[in-house]
């Protein structure tokens, strides 16, 4: 029971961090990701 209980949290941990980083790097693109399609845009 005690390793279960273990194995849960730190499965539990592991996934929390994913969608963590995944909301993140989603923040990242939606702020960042339009302005450089804008830049890309712009001729030299």
């Amino acid at each position: 029971m005690n390793r279960y209980l273990l194995f849960t949290i730190v499965a539990l941990g592991l996934l929390l961090l994913a969608l963590a980083g995944w909301t993140v790097q989603g923040l990242r693109w939606t702020f960042s990701g339009r302005r450089r399609r804008r830049g890309r845009l712009v001729p030299a």
